[in-house]
């Protein structure tokens, strides 16, 4: 495994929990805005920065196979 691939898994997981701390302290506000019709859209957030830190990790397991 590389520094760069390293770095960019590292920078994937931070963005991950970035992600899920904010959907959780706007939780709050989403239960609000539903009452009155309205949805945050957190959840693909999440979900897109959840894949793309599995994709990371996936590829650099199949990197240390090669090895």
């Amino acid at each position: 495994m590389t520094a760069t691939h390293s770095a960019q898994r590292i920078g994937l997981f931070a963005l991950h929990q970035t992600t899920v701390l904010l959907g959780i302290l706007l939780f709050p506000l989403a239960l609000a805005t539903h009452r009155v019709g309205l949805s945050l859209p957190m959840g693909g957030a999440v979900e897109r920065v959840r894949r793309a830190y599995a994709d990371a990790t996936n590829a650099g397991d199949s990197d240390a196979a090669d090895r």
